[in-house]
């Protein structure tokens, strides 16, 4: 899947339902998260790409995949598109990071998993450490 971000639009689209469709299918929220982080891992990460705090600019994960362009924070957000459409309750939050003052977007799923805190791992709440919760975001509200 690393060849993904060179492809059409088109084939970078049906990789995303594709991966929507598998991640649908896995018995675990476990296994779904897993799948969506080994998935969206690969991506290129640019410079700032989106707007954290005002998520009436947040692109739709069909304009993201267009565009082609992603910082931490856009890849948060289709990491939980990806599970959104999936059937997978998500929600976003804007943490900062109380020890380095970071403030970005993580993927909370099933009030357990973190995803997107720490590049490539899965983690949990109450391993994060000391993190101040800005904003959280039902993402059926970004979906409709």
């Amino acid at each position: 899947m690393k060849d993904t971000w060179q492809l059409s639009l088109k084939e970078r689209l049906k990789r995303w339902r594709l991966l929507r469709s598998e991640v649908k299918e896995l018995p675990s929220t476990s296994e779904k998260v897993t799948k969506v982080l080994d998935f969206w891992k690969s991506t290129p990460v640019s410079a700032r790409a989106m707007d954290p705090y005002d998520n009436s600019t947040w692109l739709s994960p069909w304009e993201l995949l267009e565009e082609n362009v992603y910082d931490d924070n856009s890849i948060s957000l289709m990491m939980a598109y990806t599970l959104q459409y999936s059937n997978t309750p998500t929600r976003l939050l804007l943490v900062q990071d109380v020890d380095n003052s970071e403030i970005k977007l993580i993927v909370l799923v099933d009030n357990k998993y973190v995803i997107n805190y720490n590049y490539n791992t899965i983690d949990t709440l109450d391993s994060i450490g000391n993190v101040n919760i800005l904003e959280d975001i039902d993402v059926t509200q970004l979906t409709k």
